[in-house]
């Protein structure tokens, strides 16, 4: 059985990768292909040219004016969590009048510690980010480790191929020296990797194009004779659970048409509708770790002298650019913090609007009765436990009152009696 599933996988991807080498250094057969509608190369453009180094690994620091704050987290020991993606609207500022609201969408995450997202309730951080640099940021995490995953697959399954037709010994191709399978290949699954990794190379054969391939605003339907154009791009589900693809009615994906769906209006180069693969794109919201996390921020294969893991670039990259609500949460060591308290309770009173209600999913106010309302809030453990000590303190005080009311009123009484006794006697 494995001999068959190998020799089919690389028999039928001998000729996709040759083709591949032929017009890039890179031989992997499933690296994602280049056409007119692939946003990837301004995406990485755009984030090369944003991208700030915050720590170096032998414990110097960028020359960012930031970095005094930014150097002070070591991000290596947190995870990601996403937590909800949201659309707020403001005034257009590109608008004569500033009268025009055009929205925007932000993603809600977390830093957890001890890459434990499950649990993610005491020290850690909370961060609200735009969505395009949340989406971009990740999506180009998850393309690298498709790529890691899928050419893992095809050099295990060619090994186990050899193996068969060796009876139980693998040789590497170039060297002819003889490898051991297990050591790279234990922790996978040849035969759904496989099965992954073929439909992902074969998805435009199939009728489906890349989800991830429309993220930055793509135009995909126009009709000259009725005016209608519609772009396809990212946004939030409703309830704001993940990211996924819808359609707007002008070039920027800013009016979102909510009754249209995009397969309806997407086709290919013959002219077919084709569906939407979310086998990437619901990587970056979905927590779909065994641990809940989106991804981890250590870089093992990037550690110091000491055995320290270097931190992510992603990490990295969404850290510098989120606004921040820490110090409530208990993150980090942030005793010399350049963050003022202004601007971090800004920051936290944005993402709770954000996260609990005020904004409905098309960016509106949330408005009964004349007011903005927020369905739900939490409270800090240092919240929780002042208040505790308050109801309680209040109680104890109440009950000492009243004792000392009781022993006053029974003075009182006590020394009315001896008045009239006194009264008495003297009559």
């Amino acid at each position: 059985m494995k001999f068959s599933l190998a020799t089919t996988f690389v028999a039928g991807f001998g000729a996709a990768s040759a083709a591949a080498a032929a017009s890039s250094s890179s031989s992997n057969p499933f690296a994602p292909k280049t056409t007119p509608n692939n946003s990837k190369t301004k995406q990485m453009s755009r984030l090369l040219s944003s991208a700030t180094p915050i720590r170096e690994l032998d414990g110097s620091y960028s020359s960012s004016s930031s970095s005094s704050y930014y150097h002070q987290v070591d991000l290596s020991k947190y995870s990601l969590h996403f937590e909800k993606c949201s659309t707020v609207k403001h005034y257009n500022v590109n608008s004569k009048n500033y009268d025009t609201l055009t929205a925007k969408r932000y993603v809600i995450f977390r830093l957890c510690p001890n890459h434990s997202c499950g649990s993610c309730d005491e020290n850690y951080g909370e961060y609200i980010i735009d969505m395009e640099t949340y989406v971009d940021t990740m999506l180009q995490l998850k393309y690298e480790k498709q790529e890691e995953y899928c050419n893992t697959c095809d050099t295990c399954n060619t090994q186990a191929a050899q193996a068969d037709n060796n009876m139980g010994a693998a040789y590497d191709d170039q060297t002819g020296q003889q490898m051991n399978q297990y050591d790279a290949c234990s922790n996978i699954d040849l035969d759904s990797c496989y099965s992954e990794c073929l439909n992902i190379a074969n998805m435009e054969d199939n009728g489906y194009v890349d989800a991830a391939d429309y993220v930055g605003c793509v135009k995909v339907y126009e009709n000259q004779n009725k005016g209608v154009a519609y772009w396809a791009g990212a946004t939030c589900n409703e309830g704001g659970s993940h990211i996924k693809i819808g359609l707007f009615t002008d070039e920027y994906c800013t009016i979102q048409d909510e009754s249209a769906s995009p397969e309806l209006y997407m086709k290919n180069n013959k002219g077919y509708n084709v569906r939407l693969s979310y086998h990437l794109l619901k990587h970056v919201s979905v927590n779909g770790n065994s641990n809940g996390c989106v991804a981890s921020c250590a870089d093992y294969g990037n550690g110091d002298s000491y055995g320290q893991a270097g931190t992510i670039e992603a990490c990295e990259t969404l850290y510098q650019s989120a606004a921040k609500c820490e110090s409530s949460h208990g993150f980090g060591n942030l005793a010399s913090s350049s963050l003022t308290w202004s601007d971090e309770k800004m920051a936290c009173d944005f993402i709770q609007q954000n996260q609990y209600g005020v904004y409905d999913d098309s960016g509106e106010i949330v408005v009964s009765g004349g007011r903005a309302v927020m369905q739900k809030a939490t409270s800090t453990g240092a919240q929780k436990f002042f208040l505790t000590f308050f109801v309680w303190g209040t109680v104890f005080m109440s009950a000492y009152v009243a004792l000392l009311y009781h022993k006053i009123m029974k003075g009182q009484k006590s020394l009315l009696g001896t008045h009239i006794k006194d009264g008495a006697a003297l009559a």
